[in-house]
Formats: structure tokens, C-alpha cells, sequence
């Protein structure tokens, strides 16, 4: 949160920003961001052998996890929700 209110307000020395309006839809550019990352984890990681990528997945289900655990997301998307909590069951060792 800390970083994010500095964000916005360097952003705020060069424009007008409607901090509850970006704040209502941040999450959800968050969760896109995140299954981006998934993808260039799966494509280093598995398609081109860099295992390093690999061990950044679970970080980043978790992250989805928790977004789409609060609601944030501005949508109840319940089949991401579904795909990404089994991946992470899968994924994730205790």
C-alpha cells in the first residue's frame, strides 16, 4: 500500500488521479499482471529449461490466490478462482 500511494503520488505531480477510481480497479490490472507473469514463468521455466523461473510460481499463485480470496478483483470470477486455488494445491507443498 505504501508503494502504491508513492506511485500515485508522483503520478499526481504530473496529472489528476481519482485515487478511489484507480484504487476500485488496481486489483483487478494486479490479477491480469499476475497471469501475464504466469505465462512468461511457463514459457521460461518449462519451454526453455530456465527451472529458476519455476520456483517463482508458487509465489505468484499465491499472490492470485489472495486477490481472488478478498473479492478485489472487481468480478467474483469463480472458475479463475477454482483453476488457480487447484494449481496452487498442486503446486504448493506444506
Amino acid at each position: 500500500e505504501e508503494l502504491l500511494a508513492y506511485y500515485l503520488d508522483k503520478v499526481e505531480e504530473l496529472l489528476p488521479v481519482d485515487r478511489a477510481r484507480f484504487r476500485k480497479h488496481y486489483d483487478g490490472f494486479v490479477l491480469v499482471r499476475l497471469a501475464q507473469v504466469m505465462s512468461v514463468y511457463g514459457r521460461e521455466g518449462l519451454g526453455k529449461g530456465k527451472e529458476y523461473f519455476l520456483a517463482s510460481v508458487p509465489l505468484a499463485l499465491e499472490a492470485m490466490c489472495d486477490l481472488l480470496d478478498c473479492g478485489s478483483a472487481g468480478a467474483p470470477l469463480p472458475e479463475l478462482r477454482r483453476a488457480v486455488a487447484d494449481a496452487r494445491r498442486r503446486l504448493v507443498r506444506p
